[in-house]
C-alpha cells in the first residue's frame, strides 16, 4: 500500500504467456494415466494442451465414463505440483 491509500496489484495469468508449463502437465498426464491404469489412446504431446481439463482427459482416453474422466483429473492434479519440479516426481507418486 502506498501512502495515498492506493492498493497497487499485479496479476499475471500463466497460460503460457510467461511461462512454458507444458512439461509439467504433459508428465502430470502421464502419471495419471500410469497411475489409474489407463493407457492414452493419442501421444501425450503439446499439441493436446489447451482444452478444459475433463475434455482433454477424455480425448486422451477415448473414454466418456464420467467416473475414469474424474480419477484421471484427480490424479493429475495430484500429481501437477510435483511435476513442476520433475526430480521430486518418483514412483511412489505414482500409486
Amino acid at each position: 500500500m502506498s501512502d495515498a491509500g492506493i492498493v497497487v496489484t499485479a496479476v499475471f495469468d500463466l497460460d503460457g504467456t510467461l511461462i512454458d508449463s507444458s512439461s509439467g502437465i504433459l508428465s502430470a498426464l502421464a502419471a495419471a494415466f500410469t497411475s489409474c491404469g489407463v493407457k492414452p489412446v493419442r501421444p501425450l504431446v503439446s499439441q493436446v494442451i489447451g482444452p478444459p481439463l475433463l475434455e482433454m482427459l477424455s480425448l486422451l482416453s477415448g473414454s466418456s465414463d464420467a467416473a475414469l474422466i474424474d480419477r484421471l483429473a484427480e490424479k493429475f492434479k495430484y500429481h501437477y505440483p510435483l511435476c513442476q519440479d520433475r526430480s521430486r516426481l518418483s514412483s511412489e507418486h505414482l500409486c
